[in-house]
């Protein structure tokens, strides 16, 4: 679970393994669906949003994408002003706090969206198969596609400095690339 706190709300982003569209059996009852991609009952990920002010939940949304697993973790979502970015399998949702209306989506990976970083007004989102940088209105600036996923088992496979980012990908190759998305080294 990741928490932010906007204004008096606590806002909670989490996993709902368990979530089924066609269900009225589901353990949270949740005000909005928000869909991304082509998903069905096999090929689905489901991450939940609570507003919540003095524990009492205030508003609810889930969110429903195909690919990969996301896990819910201290990168996987960002907040910026009164905007709410979350990672949910293959693509990133931009939705207003508190209204949790749904600004935007984007398909950010043929897998799975794993982090997403503000970078100079945009955002840098680090998914299985490819690196992309979005805009504030969810715009492509660019994208980076390696040799292999950006998954390392025995090291970091992801890591953002002040001038550039550097990539390790399953197979060990090392990627340098800047952020105009060319690559350095």
């Amino acid at each position: 679970m990741k928490v932010y706190q906007f204004k008096d709300l606590t806002v909670k982003i989490y996993s709902d393994h368990h979530y089924n569209r066609n269900s009225a059996d589901n353990q949270y009852a949740y005000l909005r669906e928000y869909i991304g991609g082509e998903t069905d009952q096999h090929d689905t990920i489901c991450c939940g949003i609570s507003l919540m002010k003095d524990l009492i939940i205030e508003s609810n949304c889930i969110l429903v994408s195909s690919g990969g697993a996301t896990a819910v973790t201290s990168t996987s979502s960002a907040m910026n002003e009164n905007e709410l970015l979350v990672c949910c399998g293959d693509s990133v949702f931009c939705l207003e706090i508190p209204s949790l209306n749904l600004l935007w989506m984007k398909k950010c990976d043929l897998i799975t969206c794993f982090q997403i970083f503000h970078y100079d007004g945009d955002y840098i989102i680090h998914g299985e198969t490819q690196i992309t940088r979005l805009n504030s209105h969810g715009d492509t600036v660019w994208e980076f596609i390696g040799g292999d996923i950006f998954v390392n088992l025995e090291n970091d496979s992801f890591d953002m400095t002040n001038d550039n980012i550097i990539l390790l990908d399953f197979s060990g190759e090392s990627y340098t690339i800047g952020f105009d998305g060319q690559l350095i080294t």
